[in-house]
């Protein structure tokens, strides 16, 4: 699911630790691809400086789809028209225990199988063939139960986050045996981020400390596989959390994004548990905080969703343009290189519901689409303005806490997302009206896959599911 969680935190003084020295090779990322009328979309390719390809196109390899974390596959398979005559269970793979964790979906090259990745409860990472549902492997990680970390995969290597294990594992992509691994101090119940900054893999990640009542958390950097510094190595970690209010220490929950502003930076968006209830951008390259924005100054109202980033010139934007909503209910666009607010929305007043907002939203050219309450919601990217809103006329069985999936082609694409009573919706792109609806009988937190023709989630009653045309 990522971001539905996020309650206790913890505080110290500004702190960055940053291990060893690199220098920055030419940065490098291939920005949303601009349409015939200017307005790009959101989809990124990061460059690759081993020269390795790391994914193929319609590979969905890390939570939300990619780095900048824009939840948009291309495939027509899974569009507007092929929801709308109708998605069918395809096959539902039972794995024993409950799932929040969110699917990762790459093709093998050297199994010649598109692979399934996932996560279960009982700290059990599994992969699947995306043809048929049957398990290639499993991996058992050591450590308490609970774990709802989604993976990312890079290259032949899988990272996953152990919640009471306190651990990041490297995990082999073909054989599930286990790489290295990096030992932090808390609970790591986010996502991690894999790119390359020029000096090889590395991997980014969040833990929210040892408890709700011990939240003394961090942001991580380590060593990818590949890495000349060898595997699983720390790069840095950053505590430095700007309100502790009386010394409650904070952790951050969300799963961190990666994009570079208009200044060739690396910019890290990552948030806080509360007392601090932030978003920060931090210097990917070293740690340091570059700008934070504070969402809330009281209450349980931290930020536990992802930001998704547009790249420097998408939508008239010069700096780039990070989108996320707080768990105020308010929706917010910040400038990536400032921290500054283009604008805001609060989703609960318009619609008198109150509950956490957790949704990591998606953007296609100048609209951006994100869950609250019992419905989506698609605004401007500009100005902010709702363009539709779901939940009124034709709200779900129960509350979205996930994030929007998009598939199709430009002009032809669907939104897809769960719901706590256990629906799974197929939404038009272009006015919010319901395409494909089914039931399963448990609820769904965790947030869909689009890849390989089909969409692939999780379930609580601990299976795993696939639905295509």
């Amino acid at each position: 699911m990522q971001g539905a969680r996020g309650w206790a935190s913890r505080d110290t003084t500004r702190l960055v630790f940053r291990a060893g020295s690199r220098a920055l090779s030419m940065l490098a990322v291939v920005a949303a691809a601009a349409t015939t009328t200017g307005v790009a979309t959101a989809s990124s390719t990061w460059a690759v400086h081993s020269g390795a390809a790391q994914s193929a196109a319609d590979d969905w390899p890390m939570f939300h789809h990619d780095a900048t974390h824009s939840g948009v596959a291309t495939d027509p398979a899974t569009g507007a028209t092929a929801a709308a005559a109708g998605l069918t269970l395809k096959w539902r793979t039972a794995l024993g225990s409950k799932i929040e964790s969110s699917p990762a979906v790459v093709y093998n090259p050297t199994l010649g199988k598109t692979l399934v990745y996932i996560q279960t409860w009982s700290n059990r990472l599994v992969a699947l063939d995306a043809a048929t549902g049957s398990i290639v492997w499993s991996y058992a990680e050591p450590g308490g139960k609970g774990a709802d970390s989604s993976p990312a995969v890079y290259g032949n290597t899988v990272y996953i986050g152990a919640t009471f294990g306190h651990t990041l594992w490297a995990v082999d992509a073909t054989t599930g045996s286990p790489v290295c691994s990096y030992k932090v101090s808390g609970r790591i119940v986010a996502a991690p981020v894999v790119a390359d900054l020029g000096n090889g893999p590395e991997v980014f990640f969040g833990d929210t400390g040892l408890s709700e009542t011990d939240n003394y958390g961090s942001e991580w950097a380590i060593t990818g596989v590949g890495n000349p510094l060898g595997p699983c190595k720390l790069v840095w970690s950053f505590n430095g959390w700007g309100d502790t209010n009386n010394r409650t220490y904070p952790g951050s929950w969300s799963p961190p994004a990666l994009a570079y502003d208009s200044n060739q930076r690396p910019i890290l968006v990552m948030d806080s548990s509360q007392p601090d209830s932030s978003i920060y951008a931090l210097d990917a390259r070293n740690g340091a905080e570059i700008w934070r924005y504070q969402t809330a100054t009281f209450g349980d109202l931290d930020v536990g969703a992802g930001a998704t980033i547009t790249a420097p010139g998408v939508n008239g934007f010069a700096d780039g343009e990070v989108y996320i909503p707080g768990k105020n209910q308010v929706m917010y666009a910040l400038d990536l290189m400032t921290g500054a607010v283009t604008w805001q929305f609060r989703m609960s007043k318009m619609i008198h519901v109150y509950v956490n907002s957790v949704s990591t939203p998606a953007v296609v050219g100048n609209a951006v689409f994100v869950a609250y309450g019992y419905g989506m919601w698609q605004f401007n990217a500009t100005t902010g303005s709702v363009i539709w809103y779901t939940g009124t006329a034709a709200p779900v069985g129960g509350m979205i806490l996930s994030s929007p999936a998009i598939g199709g082609a430009i002009g032809d694409q669907a939104v897809y997302s769960n719901d706590t009573a256990g629906g799974i919706t197929a939404y038009s792109e272009a006015s919010g009206a319901s395409l494909w609806h089914d039931t399963i009988a448990q609820p769904f937190y965790s947030s869909d896959a689009v890849s390989d023709g089909m969409v692939f989630t999780g379930g609580m009653d601990g299976a795993v599911y696939a639905f295509g045309p």
